[in-house]
């Protein structure tokens, strides 16, 4: 690592392990950032589901026919009578699938994408940020950057709402930890800079 003023070097590498943690801490910041959205829209999607229960649930399985002379109850069709189970089980079903889908989505995800496996090499300098790897390098100013979180474990530097760098804490020396801190602290927005403590 070169410890001058004006530059850091730096190099790290994602490993699975670091790569599957690093995707539960975004996924817990960004709800945190969102929580009073994820808040109301889950009481509004339990209220409708409840009134729709309800609304099913109170025809008591029957269907009523009309004739000229009298209200007659016919018993309905058990899918009909069942209806609110049904859809239940469905809705339960799609669930868990999805769920079983998305666990493992990050671990598809980090196997399919050889260029995060490859080493990365950090510079940075009073101007911005500098990143290479074996295929890919490129270079972003300070004030183009979108978004930094700095967790624990981890630094994740967005280029864009959906696109970031993630760079391990543990391949950088404890004396230049502060460092990395300072430049994003001095030369980033500090609006656009998270603190977490996981």
């Amino acid at each position: 690592m070169d410890n001058g003023d004006s530059k850091m070097v730096f190099k790290s590498k994602l490993e699975k392990e670091d790569y599957l943690k690093a995707c539960k801490v975004i996924l817990k910041m960004k709800r945190k950032e969102r929580k009073l959205l994820v808040f109301v829209l889950a009481y509004i999607l339990l209220f409708f589901a409840i009134l729709i229960v309800t609304y099913l649930g109170s025809s008591g399985g029957k269907v009523a026919s009309v004739s000229h002379q009298s209200y007659v109850s016919n018993p309905a069709p058990w899918y009909i009578a069942n209806l609110p189970t049904i859809s239940f089980a469905i809705i339960f079903a799609v669930l868990v699938i999805i769920f079983k889908y998305a666990r493992n989505a990050n671990k598809r995800h980090y196997e399919s994408n050889k260029l995060i496996q490859n080493e990365m090499e950090f510079t940075l300098d009073n101007s911005g940020i500098e990143y290479r790897s074996e295929r890919v390098y490129s270079k972003i100013n300070w004030d183009e950057i979108f978004k930094v979180y700095i967790s624990k474990d981890f630094f994740f530097i967005f280029i864009s709402d959906r696109t970031m760098w993630v760079i391990p804490k543990k391949y950088i020396g404890i004396d230049e930890l502060s460092k990395v801190v300072h430049y994003f602290t001095t030369y980033v927005n500090k609006k656009k800079v998270r603190f977490a403590n996981y």
